[in-house]
């Protein structure tokens, strides 16, 4: 698949009987398509925030069978540069947060972070999930209801 002249391949886990449902997804970078420009003198770039840049779009929230160490948070890179997410977190209701280590996402990149139990817990009811960047603000917050939550399904926000 190609967005923006940015090459994706998708990766599914399926689930479920004849591994008919998507358990979980990410995409995998593959490059950029070349578009040959004129030169011209470019301008300089303005300072880039990466506040807003950074998704919370999926979660698996109630995985098959015991949940430690099974749930996902999933992540997109919406700008067309790479964001390092030293230093951020990913919380959930259980009061604590899972630290993000050495993880840079590139422009339009989806990553798939599972979260360790000993970490931040999604529960298994109406519950919100927030994502804070490495100076503690608050960079996205999704909410989701107990209605959404299915048994290994993911909830796409």
């Amino acid at each position: 698949t190609e967005i923006n002249n940015v090459k994706l391949e998708m990766a599914l886990f399926k689930a479920g009987p004849g591994e008919r449902s998507i358990n979980s997804f990410y995409s995998k970078f593959k490059g950029f398509t070349v578009v040959p420009t004129a030169e011209v003198e470019e301008p300089k770039p303005e300072p880039v925030q990466a506040t807003g840049n950074i998704r919370i779009i999926a979660a698996l929230v109630n995985p098959d069978g015991a949940d430690a160490n099974k749930e996902t948070v999933s992540l997109i890179n919406t700008s067309n540069f790479s964001i390092n997410l030293k230093g951020w977190t990913i919380a959930g209701n259980n009061g604590k947060a899972f630290k993000l280590v050495d993880a840079v996402l590139n422009a339009g990149e989806i990553r798939t972070f599972r979260l360790p139990a000993k970490d931040a817990q999604l529960t298994n009811k109406s519950a919100k999930i927030t994502l804070r960047d490495a100076n503690n603000n608050v960079v996205n917050v999704v909410d989701y209801d107990k209605r959404d939550i299915r048994s290994g399904f993911t909830i796409v926000f």
